[in-house]
């Protein structure tokens, strides 16, 4: 309860500027994405002088409480102490209510395709000028702090906007009791941490199923990329992770690397094991165990990754210079840039 009033009752920043950036996250994000954007749209709130508002309903973790059990009971907050945050629905239509709303003066970050997705739950959004994601001239820093309201419907900030900005900086960390397990399960932080979603059949950007004979390929790719990157920085420890288990063992015998016990790793796509958890019981234990693997990879000296967002959230727990990226034909990514192939 203590945790829930620190977020939820947490002290706004001195001044509560009228411009404003939200954050709506639409229902079939992971958590990667969802830590990553708010990272991103809520450091863009921070440098352009404006509130930021996170929400988390409808999604996978959203337990029919607006979010609020999964952040305040799986995270905490982290947002700088100058930045006025708000958390939830009421807050995003308190905004859209207030007399200095100018429709005019806003913006909605999104897909051309969706542009009727924002209007139809908020009705005030209605008319608002749609900036498409890929607009790289648009969508950067300097240009979007023109708006007096933005509204990032859910896509993910590409290159252009995350390295306009100075120093994107987590909304939220690990709540204390993930660390400890995190710390229990690999001490230290010496090591190169590898992540590799397998998707268990669910289809991922990017890549075809993880079932594909290809993704024999990419488990290469991945596992040269994480030696060489222990190589490079001296260090000895590989620590294998992934949503399948198979596939974490996979880059273990690869790199010599060791994985963490495969109890809790589900066979089934990662939002319909969500989806279909019979009781929280079994929720809490799956969304546990992600939050766990992502803060060992937050802890890493290296940080090595394929076509997921968890790696990009993981990496802002730290310096995000520790990120790489490899794409299924080789190529390599760094921070703040998505693999397109």
């Amino acid at each position: 309860m203590r945790l829930l009033r620190a977020l939820f009752a947490k002290p706004a920043a001195p001044a509560s500027p009228d411009k404003v950036v939200i954050y709506r996250p639409v229902s079939l994000i992971g958590i990667g994405h969802f830590l990553f954007c708010a990272a991103i749209y809520g450091s863009l709130a921070r440098e352009i002088g404006a509130r930021f508002i996170v929400t988390a309903k409808g999604t996978v973790f959203d337990i029919e409480d607006d979010g609020r059990r999964f952040l305040s009971e799986f995270l905490v907050p982290s947002w700088p102490s100058d930045l006025d945050v708000s958390i939830g629905h009421d807050a995003i239509r308190a905004a859209l209510d207030n007399p200095r709303y100018d429709p005019t003066s806003a913006a909605i970050i999104g897909r051309l395709d969706a542009r009727q997705r924002p209007p139809r739950e908020f009705p005030a959004l209605q008319g608002v000028k749609v900036i498409d994601r890929w607009d790289d001239d648009a969508m950067r820093r300097p240009a979007l702090a023109d708006h007096g309201l933005i509204y990032a419907d859910s896509v993910l900030p590409e290159a252009p906007l995350t390295k306009s900005l100075d120093r994107p900086s987590p909304m939220f960390d690990p709540h204390p009791r993930i660390v400890t397990q995190a710390q229990t399960a690999v001490p230290g932080d010496d090591y190169v941490a590898v992540h590799l979603r397998h998707g268990n059949g669910e289809h991922l950007h990017g890549r075809t199923e993880g079932g594909q004979a290809g993704f024999a390929d990419y488990v290469d790719q991945v596992a040269e990329r994480a030696m060489a990157e222990a190589a490079e920085a001296g260090l000895t420890r590989i620590v294998c992770l992934s949503d399948n288990f198979e596939t974490a063992q996979q880059l273990a015998d690869k790199t010599g690397g060791v994985t963490l016990p495969p109890d809790d790793l589900p066979t089934r796509a990662h939002q319909k094991f969500l989806l279909d958890s019979p009781d929280n019981a079994v929720l809490d234990a799956r969304l546990s165990r992600l939050l766990v693997d992502l803060t060992i990879l937050g802890r890493a000296r290296r940080i090595v990754g394929g076509h997921s967002m968890f790696c990009h959230a993981a990496a802002l727990w730290g310096d995000p210079g520790r990120l790489t990226l490899v794409a299924p034909d080789g190529e390599t990514a760094k921070f703040g840039e998505i693999p397109r192939t």
